[in-house]
């Protein structure tokens, strides 16, 4: 059963957004929808629209989960059309973690101290939720880096029988994997901030859930591991910025896979950092595997 419900939200997330990302296409086509200062269309939506029409139709969701990602939803696409300042974002991602946290935080299963849990897991959220929302800068780049992660939520998954985790894990991969073939080099759509957040976003609650199911001793770092490439390049931008005295929430293109793509082009710097991204996971995995 646990295989065949997760295979079946694959499939449908898989289906869902190839046909959904043809639908934009097309509709591309017809009546010139693009994105802002490109001239290719935003495809996040159909990523959004194949993770959620495959866990709705294999899973039950809890209402704090369904709101929150409705939230993050609403300010990636509102962020996509008008172009929220920082703050206005991160107002919106605050409000989305602390509906998730606060309903994690008083769930019965909450391993720790229920107000520990909450803030963590509300710094957590926003966190990767940015993390994996800047990694987006080169095509392909995020389904490269957090395509491994969502193997092994996958794998951990399988191994201890959390079937909520193992449904929404499969679920985002078959997401991913749809979409990759509009989004790898010289992509035809990109993802926007509808989709790069919504994944953040959904990484981090899964990593989350994860660890309420089925705690385990070194499940801090086993998170930071699977999400290595995007918290790093997150830690070195924030960590320039300030450097240089300027603000943390500063665009620019110093990020690492920017300076990487300066050296040695686009396309080495998407096989080195989705290669790291695999080493990490696997390691995150052996972590895991070592403390069982």
């Amino acid at each position: 059963m646990h295989i065949s419900l997760s295979l079946a939200a694959f499939l449908i997330a898989a289906i869902a957004t190839l046909l959904g990302a043809f639908a934009i296409l097309r509709a591309r086509t017809r009546w010139g929808l693009v994105a802002r200062g490109d001239g290719r269309a935003i495809g996040g939506p159909a990523l959004v629209a194949g993770v959620v029409l495959a866990v709705a139709s294999t899973a039950r969701i809890d209402l704090h989960l369904i709101i929150g990602g409705i939230l993050i939803i609403l300010v990636g696409t509102i962020d996509d059309l008008i172009d929220l300042s920082p703050w206005q974002k991160l107002i919106g991602q605050g409000a989305a973690a602390g509906i998730v946290a606060a309903g994690i935080a008083s769930s019965p299963q909450a391993p720790i101290v229920p107000a520990l849990m909450g803030v963590a897991t509300f710094v957590w959220i926003v966190l990767l939720t940015n993390a994996v929302n800047l990694i987006d800068g080169l095509d392909g780049l995020l389904i490269g880096t957090i395509a491994p992660a969502m193997v092994v939520l996958i794998l951990i998954s399988v191994a201890t029988g959390d079937l909520f985790t193992l449904i929404l894990a499969s679920a985002c991969a078959g997401a991913l994997l749809g979409f990759l073939p509009f989004n790898w080099a010289h992509a035809r759509l990109l993802l926007g901030d509808t989709g790069s957040e919504f994944i953040g976003f959904f990484l981090a609650v899964l990593t989350v859930i994860s660890f309420v199911h089925r705690p385990h001793s070194s499940s801090i770092p086993i998170f930071f591991l699977i999400a290595a490439v995007p918290i790093s390049d997150t830690a070195f931008a924030i960590i320039r910025r300030l450097v240089h005295h300027r603000s943390i929430f500063a665009g620019d293109t110093g990020h690492i896979h920017h300076r990487l793509a300066r050296l040695i082009g686009e396309r080495r710097s998407i096989a080195l950092l989705s290669s790291i991204s695999i080493l990490t996971s696997a390691a995150a995995f052996l972590v895991w595997h070592a403390g069982m």
